[in-house]
């Protein structure tokens, strides 16, 4: 007995069964912990990956965002009631606000410019998490809700270009341009001219190819409005050529890069309305979702040459003073890149500011101005705006075939000519030009601040001219990339119809004036008449022949606006 009690010290075959034994529960109570922690990170990852992907069928169509991301949910096995809540609103893409904050649930709340439609939805979803053990606990179980937030925005856009009545010009206008701003001696041939004329870069990678050759970063806005040497611009779009696989184009403007120096730096502000890209980082143009639209390669040419030349000069007779002139006529056509009812190009040939002079001297009223002590000379200030265009996308129209059926409607319009007497609020000359109205126009004074006169005459157009440009008949353009072939998209034009004299005429018949001192009404209002028709008369017989030789020197076809659609993307809702 005693030997059995002495083999049993050294015996260690259930040394472990002690420790089992006081362990037991609580190993069991790990493993269930284990268990029930597992299930909740499962299901965080499973609630996620639905509300994502409801957030993004939601997206498709804001309007109807709660039905469909229910549809979603409960055809993926959810029960609707996981949906806490669920917004429709816009998406801004500002790389100053941190991704969390690029959603607005109010258009008006979000610093983008944009139509106020929804473009984006928020979903947040949430559920008790599976639990076995620990659901014994009830509230105080450590496993909290399940919880996830997604959200997808989905931005249809297109590119437009628009150009005023203004002809072509010839390679020996272009090459003195060119050696006369760059001081080098520049001879590109008319069948070069003629390859850029029919050639579009990709807008986007451009810019993208822009900021690398000139090391900028920041916004594409940012990008346009910085000083960059010519050349860069150039081989920017020599770059993008090469990238799209046009391989003339490419060599073409690569060599007239290398020709023309560094020395001259230009700012391409107000080459286009960027729309949604103008608060994006550079080097967001290559990614899949990016609208792919052209710029005709030629007007970009034109446009970065004038970026800081001088308006031609103009000879005035003595009765009119050139008080300012600034001319768009090379910088045509203009270009936007956006969604619907956001996104539009405008754009003139010539503004000029004259001050033209005017006698009071006339019957009736010279006398009484003498006798008052005032002045019968008037200082008239006139702004008259040639050859403008107009083209707002309105709507763009996504089928399953966007590729080849979608549709985008532009509204356009052509003016010969607009004509204000007033003093404009902001500076009118001021590139790009912006459109005009009257409400832009305050009264001018004249006669030392005793009359104040007033008057507007633009093209008689009631509304803009609805174009319907679609990929099914080739009139929507594509730039060439490295995957598929370019598209010259097929203009249209659309013609104002007006001739000059009668919209001058036009003008003089609608001043209106006014009567700044009560104190002289007595005197003044029986010869108050005679003022606006003696000023019209001066404009017809003085600035008529002055502005229709004008037209004549520029080439300006009579009220006219040429319009493309260069590319659409149908937007494709994304995570955000």
């Amino acid at each position: 007995m005693i030997a059995r009690l002495g083999s049993l010290w050294s015996d260690r075959s259930a040394a472990v069964a002690p420790i089992v034994a006081m362990l037991g529960a609580s190993l069991v109570c790990t493993a269930a912990i284990a268990l029930d922690v597992g299930a909740f990170y499962s299901g965080s990852k499973r609630l996620k990956a639905a509300t994502e992907a409801a957030a993004l069928y939601a997206a498709g169509n804001p309007a109807n965002a709660l039905s469909r991301a229910q549809d979603y949910l409960q055809r993926n096995g959810y029960p609707s009631s996981v949906i806490q809540s669920i917004q429709a609103g816009r998406y801004c893409p500002d790389k100053d606000l941190a991704p969390t904050g690029r959603f607005f649930a109010s258009a008006a709340a979000s610093p983008c410019p944009g139509n106020g439609q929804a473009n984006a939805v928020r979903l947040k979803t949430s559920q008790p998490s599976s639990q076995y053990v620990l659901a014994l606990l009830g509230n105080a179980s450590p496993i909290a809700d399940l919880k996830a937030t997604a959200t997808a925005a989905k931005i249809d856009e297109a590119g437009v270009q628009v150009s005023s009545g203004v002809l072509g010009l010839s390679n020996g206008v272009v090459n003195q341009l060119l050696t006369l701003l760059t001081g080098r001696n520049i001879a590109l041939t008319g069948a070069q001219i003629t390859t850029l004329m029919g050639s579009d870069i990709d807008m986007g990678l451009f810019m993208d190819r822009l900021a690398v050759r000139a090391g900028r970063s920041g916004t594409y806005a940012e990008l346009l409005s910085s000083p960059i040497a010519f050349s860069d611009v150039l081989g920017a779009a020599g770059d993008a050529a090469a990238d799209a696989g046009s391989t003339s184009v490419s060599t073409l403007l690569l060599n007239l890069s290398a020709q023309v120096g560094s020395g001259y730096k230009v700012k391409l502000t107000g080459l286009a309305d960027l729309g949604v890209w103008e608060k994006m980082p550079v080097g967001n143009a290559r990614a899949q979702t990016s609208l792919r639209a052209g710029i005709n390669a030629f007007q970009l040419l034109n446009y970065a040459l004038l970026a800081g030349g001088q308006p031609p000069s103009l000879s005035l007779t003595p009765a009119v003073r050139l008080a300012g002139m600034a001319t768009d006529v090379l910088s045509n056509p203009r270009f936007g890149y956006g969604p619907a009812n956001e996104t539009s190009a405008y754009t003139a040939v010539t503004r000029l500011l004259l001050d033209v002079d005017v006698s009071l001297n006339v019957l009736g009223l010279g006398p009484v101005l003498s006798l008052l002590g005032l002045q019968t000379l008037a200082k008239v200030p006139v702004l008259i705006e040639i050859g403008s265009g107009s083209a707002t996308i309105t709507n763009i129209r996504c089928t399953s075939e966007a590729d080849q059926d979608s549709v985008v409607t532009i509204n356009s319009q052509a003016s010969l000519l607009k004509a204000y007497i007033g003093v404009a609020h902001n500076n009118p000359l001021a590139l790009p030009f912006k459109p005009l109205s009257s409400a832009d126009f305050d009264e001018a004074t004249i006669l030392g601040g005793v009359l104040s006169l007033k008057a507007a005459a633009e093209d008689p157009i009631a509304a803009a001219q609805p174009i319907t440009f679609s990929r099914q008949n080739g009139t929507i353009g594509r730039p060439a990339s490295a995957t598929k072939p370019g598209i010259a998209g097929a203009p249209v034009t659309v013609a104002s119809g007006s001739q000059l004299g009668p919209l001058l005429t036009t003008l003089g018949s609608k001043i209106q004036v006014r009567l700044l001192r009560s104190d002289l009404g007595l005197v003044l209002n029986p010869v108050l008449a005679v003022v606006g028709p003696t000023v019209g008369n001066v404009l017809t017989i003085i600035v008529d022949p002055l502005v229709t030789n004008l037209l004549a020197t520029l080439g300006i076809q009579l009220g006219t606006a040429t319009v493309w659609v260069t590319g659409v993307r149908c937007g494709v809702p994304v995570l955000v």
